[in-house]
């Protein structure tokens, strides 16, 4: 072809398949040690077959950096242990490749949070309110990652974009040369987002139904397993998953390393407001008809039941504390957002324990109380 390059240095060499990497061999086919190439398995994302002596490449020294700097230990150890789940040794078409075990980060953060919620609507209105308490602590960039989205998607990612900005979110399509800026909130898909890193990731849609794609053949999963690892490692502070109906078989596989949480108990959305679901639920009473039918007495009873045990969990629900990406702590549990205080300010809250209690002796007639059950 032409060309003879002294050196060809390749990054990202696990997204080239076997006939690409023939190509790269090719440019400097005359020189000696003539190849750097650096990867990482676990992020190899697109179905294509990968092997370095299949394409004339041998491999004499090879040198592992184990040292993850990016994430907190608490993220990428959730993502390591999703990938010794369900990484399927039969799909690597090269032994050489194989992943080790990072080190972790020496850095912190809460447990990343499952959160289910009751309909995609909800599920959307939890992810707006989350933001928004997110940009009272910081400006950081944001990315929204809807696990149902592909990356050639145009249409689903314009209706994407509209069912956010109906709720009150304006977010940007993430592409391969999107500047990330602060205050910046994109909406990305899986593949999409490989090559960049935010504050915050909330993976969207991480439902049994959509992720592992059930149009994937099972001895495909793993390629979908590596997609979400991809994604959840792209959260340096703080990474949120969300999901209705059932949650996806590959957050089970981590579960011990995830919080568990629903859209009520996280405070973000509370007992008065009324899901679609319940909309949808409730049969239309017969036209020009006053008395309500038994099956709609019946439907009705039911949800006011559903809806008595929703508000007995949240009331009993325990308080969970947590530290803000700023450093203060974070109480949930309580109400519809989390008390945020640093720690001089609980300390001297604590301290004021006796005060505090007395006051509420005294003005006992003039003070309500939110949860009565």
């Amino acid at each position: 072809m032409g060309l003879n390059y002294r050196c060809v240095l390749v990054d990202e060499i696990q997204d080239l398949g076997t006939v690409e990497l023939e190509v790269v061999n090719a440019l400097s086919k005359l020189a000696t040690n003539q190849l750097f190439l650096t990867g990482d398995p676990r992020q190899q994302v697109f179905p294509k077959e990968h092997n370095l002596r299949a394409a004339g490449i041998e491999v004499r020294y090879r040198r592992s950096f184990r040292k993850n700097y990016r994430n907190p230990r608490q993220i990428l150890e959730a993502g390591v242990a999703m990938m010794q789940q369900f990484d399927d040794e039969s799909g690597r078409a090269d032994e050489e490749s194989e992943p080790l075990d990072p080190q972790y980060s020496a850095r912190e953060s809460p447990r990343p949070v499952v959160i289910h919620a009751e309909t995609p609507d909800q599920e959307r209105e939890h992810i707006v309110r989350y933001v928004e308490e997110t940009r009272k602590s910081h400006n950081n960039p944001i990315c929204v990652v809807a696990c149902s989205l592909r990356e050639d998607d145009e249409a689903g990612m314009a209706k994407l974009l509209a069912d956010y900005k109906r709720v009150g979110l304006k977010t940007s399509p993430l592409g391969w040369n999107s500047a990330v800026q602060q205050r910046a909130v994109f909406l990305s898909a899986l593949e999409t987002v490989k090559g960049f890193e935010f504050s915050l990731v909330i993976l969207s849609e991480c439902n049994a139904n959509v992720i592992p794609n059930p149009a994937l053949p099972n001895e495909e999963h793993w390629r979908d397993a590596r997609r979400l690892y991809v994604a959840m490692t792209r959260a340096r502070d703080e990474l949120v998953m969300t999901h209705t109906g059932e949650p996806s078989r590959f957050l089970q596989g981590c579960r011990e390393t995830l919080q568990w949480r629903s859209v009520r108990e996280e405070g973000l959305v509370g007992d008065d407001d009324k899901s679609s679901a319940d909309t949808e639920a409730s049969p239309a009473p017969a036209e020009n008809d006053n008395e309500p039918t038994p099956e709609l007495m019946r439907e009705i009873e039911k949800l006011s039941a559903e809806n008595q045990q929703l508000r007995t969990q949240l009331s009993h629900s325990k308080p969970d504390l947590r530290v803000s990406p700023k450093g203060g702590m974070s109480l949930y549990g309580l109400g519809r957002f989390p008390v945020t205080l640093y720690k001089d300010q609980w300390l001297r809250l604590l301290g004021a324990e006796n005060q505090i209690r007395s006051f509420i002796r005294d003005n006992a007639a003039k003070l309500s109380v939110k949860n009565k059950t």
